[in-house]
């Protein structure tokens, strides 16, 4: 078990050569800015705020629903993912995440989101944060906390179409949709900007050697949850995000797991854009990109 110094917190995510929280938080607050600069309509942002439920063991979910229903029609709906973990601990909603939800509810779908199990604390104990990943890998990675908050919102709110429900996330969210849409056929499509799609090639060795003591069978989950190892069980329809100046995720990776897809005769769609960096390509690109996408293919979906 790594020993958390009494000089200083424990700073896991440096022994493991991760990216700082700190950095993915303000990133994430950021964002949110930016889609009110760049001209989200604050009327728009009045009427489509997040209603807060509860899951039975105190877990937040959000839901939106968009301004325009119209009495006997139903929303489609696109559950999405909190990103900002390093895919071995969950994570929980914040302010930030927003700016990836709203404009979905602009477009005229329902968003539900929601807390995952085993939010990371780098100030907690050591022993705290062996819990984190524990309770992260008994919701299967987070996949039983995204089922958990569809059945909620949907069960809340019948507006929302059950047949028309689809997953999107970027990063560490869209490995988790990757993971979710394979896991379940509840979904009609799935949106994942930037994922880490193999998770042999994303955690080096002496980073699963360091995981596995704070949770013995942590290595052998993230290994069989791998989207790459998942390609024969999707049944929806896949589109791919990614921008070829991305540092964080290798253009390499995102081929490889398209060209496996379609060797696996799967429906997906990729869109590379040059530049925009892992994050803001997502925000300014990859999500009217991808909002483009689930329009069409709800047009698809009988309506009703």
């Amino acid at each position: 078990m790594l020993k958390r110094s009494a000089a200083a917190p424990f700073k896991a995510y440096r022994l493991l050569g991760l990216p700082n929280p700190m950095h993915v938080m303000i990133a994430r607050f950021a964002a949110f800015l930016l889609v009110l600069i760049v001209g989200l309509p604050s009327t728009a942002m009045a009427r489509t705020g997040p209603v807060e439920l509860r899951t039975p063991d105190g877990k937040r979910v959000w839901v939106y629903l968009p301004n325009t229903w119209d009495r006997g029609t139903k929303f489609p709906c696109v559950v999405v993912p909190p990103a900002g973990s390093r895919l071995f601990h969950g994570m929980s909603l914040g302010a930030g995440d927003r700016s990836e939800h709203l404009p979905y509810v602009v477009a005229g779908f329902a968003v539900v989101s929601f807390d995952i199990s085993g939010p990371w604390s780098d100030e907690a104990t050591p022993a705290a944060q062996a819990e984190a990943i524990r309770t992260f890998m008994k919701a299967d990675l987070g996949v039983k906390d995204a089922l958990e908050a569809l059945q909620i919102a949907t069960t809340k709110y019948p507006e929302i179409d059950r047949t028309r429900v689809y997953i999107a996330g970027h990063s560490s969210a869209a490995t988790l949709a990757l993971q979710v849409a394979a896991a379940s056929d509840q979904f009609r499509g799935c949106i994942a900007y930037a994922p880490a799609t193999n998770m042999e090639e994303e955690f080096k060795p002496e980073t699963l050697k360091t995981l596995e003591p704070f949770a013995p069978g942590i290595s052998a989950a993230l290994v069989k949850g791998s989207p790459s190892n998942q390609v024969a069980a999707y049944r929806c329809p896949i589109f791919l995000f990614h921008a070829e100046d991305d540092r964080s995720v290798p253009v390499a990776s995102i081929l490889a797991f398209k060209n496996a897809l379609l060797r696996n005769g799967k429906s997906v769609e990729q869109v590379t854009v040059p530049s925009g960096g892992h994050y803001d390509s997502m925000i300014k690109q990859g999500v009217p990109k991808g909002i483009a996408w689930l329009k069409a293919l709800d047009a698809q979906a009988p309506k009703r």
